[in-house]
């Protein structure tokens, strides 16, 4: 993670870089992988709430481009009305935290009832 880009992030926002990019195996969230930028999206309405404009602001991301993985996290019900159904902070969390960022990449589908993925997508 190329820390100069970083720069001028709260340090929760910066946290949310760091942890999506340990979790895809140090590679720079900032310009190497869509998926990492997803899954900073993912950590950061955990912890701002599901805002696709707010998430944008806090991550200094294309307003255009979370929007579009906001409407695809609710369509899936990764977001549901305020709040994010999701258990990234548990023991197995990581792998759901990747999983739902090749979600909004459309890797992968998933159906509405909680963490079940039902089939390969054809990709973002």
């Amino acid at each position: 993670m190329k820390s100069e880009r970083l720069s001028g992030l709260s340090k929760k926002a910066r946290l949310c870089f760091q942890e999506a990019a340990r979790i895809n195996g140090g590679k720079d969230v900032l310009c190497d992988d869509a998926i990492a930028r997803a899954m900073a999206v993912l950590l950061a309405a955990c912890v701002i709430g599901p805002s696709a404009n707010r998430i944008a602001r806090f991550l200094r991301l294309p307003r255009r481009q979370v929007r579009t993985w906001g409407r695809t996290a609710r369509r899936s019900g990764i977001w549901r009305g305020g709040r994010v159904d999701a258990d990234y902070f548990e023991k197995d969390g990581s792998l759901s935290l990747a999983l739902d960022g090749a979600v909004l990449q459309g890797y992968l589908k998933r159906s509405k009832a909680r963490g079940a993925r039902v089939e390969k997508g054809g990709g973002g």
